[in-house]
């Protein structure tokens, strides 16, 4: 049976690590625009000059950290840079690395769960409209964690979800856009559409809740 123990957050997660870029340096930028809401990739990037920001590698996770951003969703896990280098974002991420021995998709999807999204945004401060996590407090959240096999067992189930979510946003994407496209490519396919329905809305295939879903059976998981 796996074996448990209560830790601090801190302790499997390095918070905002380290990282040197050169101020002027052309670097992939992921500002907070390009989060989608409870997705966990990021759709692009932008070229820029390194001026200041959060710094991250793939296997990061990045976490809004100011309303209603974190509200949103705005959570991701960093997987479009190449191997060894590094981007930068919006100064208000908070960036999470798992730690020596700990899984990184169990950290992101640990970071999106209730178990750390609520206390995180329970802990705001700040004029309204402005209001920002209190990052020590997110910092020293105490949380049962199974060994690493366990936590393997249980990112693999999750991030199956996430893939098949993915799959099907690519399909979405594929698809006419409009009616007569949809027509003229069912033609080209030799395939006949449906009456009274077109590929782009009904027959669309659902990308629906991002890792809205998934997030939320990650406590479940736990327990199981």
């Amino acid at each position: 049976m796996a074996e448990w123990v209560m830790k601090k957050l801190k302790d499997i997660a390095d918070f905002n690590p380290r990282e040197s870029l050169a101020k002027g340096t052309v670097a992939k930028k992921i500002a907070m625009d390009k989060l989608q809401p409870f997705c966990r990739d990021i759709p692009g990037y932008e070229l820029e000059p390194f001026s200041g920001g959060t710094k991250f590698r793939n296997g990061d996770t990045i976490m809004a950290r100011i309303t209603p951003c974190l509200e949103n969703g705005k959570t991701a896990k960093v997987s479009i840079l190449d191997d060894g280098e590094i981007g930068f974002g919006s100064t208000e991420y908070i960036v999470f690395r798992a730690k020596e021995g700990v899984d990184e998709d169990f950290i992101y999807y640990l970071v999106c769960s209730p178990l750390v999204r609520e206390p995180a945004i329970k802990s705001m401060v700040g004029s309204s409209g402005r209001q920002r996590v209190q990052m020590d407090v997110v910092q020293n959240l105490e949380i049962m964690v199974p060994d690493y096999e366990e936590q393997k067992r249980i990112s693999v189930i999750l991030k199956s979800l996430d893939d098949k979510i993915a799959a099907n946003t690519e399909v979405n994407k594929n698809l006419p856009p409009h009616p007569c496209n949809a027509r003229i490519a069912a033609k080209q396919c030799r395939q006949t559409p449906k009456v009274n329905a077109c590929l782009h809305t009904d027959s669309k295939v659902s990308d629906r809740g991002g890792n809205e879903e998934t997030a939320e059976q990650f406590s479940s998981l736990l327990v199981a």
